[in-house]
């Protein structure tokens, strides 16, 4: 026996678009509830495309009162001048001034910084600003009693990458030394490393410096890093003349790498990003003692 095919109507049947026509087809009126399913899926395409909700009701705002003068233009062409001569012709001059007062505000907020708001809201984050106030000097260094200045046998450097092209090959090696590795008390109640790092111009140029806390750190050989108590200095866009010399003094407080029960063999202190040295870092030996 050959069998009937299927009913092809009976596929769609619990198709939820399917059963909204057959509604609409019936009952009229249900085709606001297509208007209400599209507008939803205006939500879900807004959400799809993770725009922020704020940014989207504020744009659907703009859009709509960008709409009422092409309405205006558009229904110009199609109905009689009388009707629409008017409302055209004062939207057009609208326009027309509210074009020529912008253009005004804008040079008057480049050029003579008025208006104010206007200015503050165009130049906030770009390069064109008012001088900001001069930074706070450094703060004097802690008063540091050495207990134990580290011997240059006992200081080994590990690591020295560079940046090719920027200094002599032969000289790159005194661009950055470790001068100085020290423990003591810092300000008699920390316990703390003394670190002074040189930094030195080996090029036949004066070299613009940039120099912050975030290129320096001390850690151990079980990747617990010492917390900074004190940098110095800061330099931002300073000169460094040929062959001069700038010391960069760190204290860093005690992770637990002297005295008894300490669970580490070596430190490092180590120095990445300060180009043209990309990256370096010089060990020393932990400070266990028997009591």
């Amino acid at each position: 026996m050959s069998q009937q095919p299927p009913d092809k109507r009976s596929n769609g049947g619990l198709n939820p678009l399917t059963i909204l026509k057959d509604a609409i087809r019936v009952v009229p009126s249900m085709k606001y509830a297509l208007a209400v399913m599209g507008l939803v899926a205006v939500v879900a395409i807004v959400s799809l495309w993770r725009v922020r909700y704020d940014v989207a009701i504020i744009g659907a705002i703009v859009i709509l009162g960008l709409m009422v003068p092409v309405l205006v233009f558009a229904k110009l062409t199609r109905i009689a001048p009388k009707y629409f001569l008017g409302p055209a012709r004062a939207l057009m001059w609208g326009f027309v001034t509210l074009t020529i007062v912008t253009g005004a505000c804008l040079f008057t907020a480049a050029a003579f910084r008025q208006p104010t708001g206007l200015y503050e809201l165009m130049f906030a984050n770009s390069a064109v600003r008012v001088p900001a106030p001069k930074p706070a000097p450094d703060l004097p260094p802690p008063e540091f009693v050495a207990q134990f200045i580290y011997r240059t046998n006992m200081l080994e450097r590990t690591e020295f990458s560079t940046e090719p092209g920027r200094f002599p090959a032969d000289k790159l090696d005194e661009f950055l030394t470790l001068s100085r590795l020290a423990y003591g008390i810092a300000d008699k109640t920390n316990r703390a490393f003394q670190v002074d790092l040189t930094v030195k111009n080996v090029s036949r140029e004066a070299v613009m410096l940039d120099l912050n806390e975030r290129f320096f750190a001390m850690a151990d050989d079980k990747g617990r890093n010492a917390e900074l108590l004190y940098y110095c200095c800061a330099a931002k866009g300073n000169l460094l003349a040929a062959g001069e010399v700038r010391t960069v003094q760190l204290f860093f407080r005690d992770a637990g790498w002297h005295g008894k029960g300490v669970s580490s063999s070596a430190i490092y202190v180590r120095v990445q990003g300060l180009l043209p040295v990309v990256s370096a870092s010089w060990k020393a030996p932990t400070l266990a003692t028997a009591n």
